[in-house]
């Protein structure tokens, strides 16, 4: 079973996906997809006075993707795609995000800066080096 690499071309954030990566940019027989995220809980922000009263929360995110294509694979498939895997140089996004975004008691939105690795898409127009992702993250 091949698995393209899970791409996410939307204005919004969807969750264990790439931000910036084209659908079906990479094909894999064998994977492995990473995502790490850490929040700072207002380590940074509650230390700027003006930003304190603001109760912003900040996040760094990294994610990567390697994998593998077989040439049984490469060669059993007809399809027009050119067939890439990220075995040599393997894709990865990172970004900083702030978290905590809205209004009164509504701050359940989230924002983030994302940039991409080196990369050449095969099968589209070439993504941006740099994005901007929206997403709604109620918690309760």
């Amino acid at each position: 079973m091949l698995f393209p690499v899970p791409a996410n071309q939307t204005f919004s954030l969807e969750k264990n996906t790439f931000a910036l990566l084209n659908y079906y940019d990479y094909i894999t027989d064998q994977y492995l997809n990473a995502h790490f995220e850490h929040h700072f809980n207002g380590l940074i922000m509650n230390r700027l006075p003006l930003l304190k009263k603001l109760n912003l929360r900040l996040l760094a995110t990294f994610r990567v993707a390697y994998g593998t294509l077989s040439d049984f694979y490469k060669d059993f498939l007809v399809t027009n795609l050119e067939l890439q895997a990220p075995d040599e140089n393997p894709y990865y996004e990172y970004g900083i995000g702030l978290e905590n975004l809205g209004l009164g008691q509504v701050r359940f939105f989230h924002l983030d800066l994302i940039w991409r690795g080196p990369h050449r898409s095969l099968n589209g127009p070439q993504s941006p080096e740099l994005g901007f992702r929206l997403s709604v993250r109620p918690t309760f």
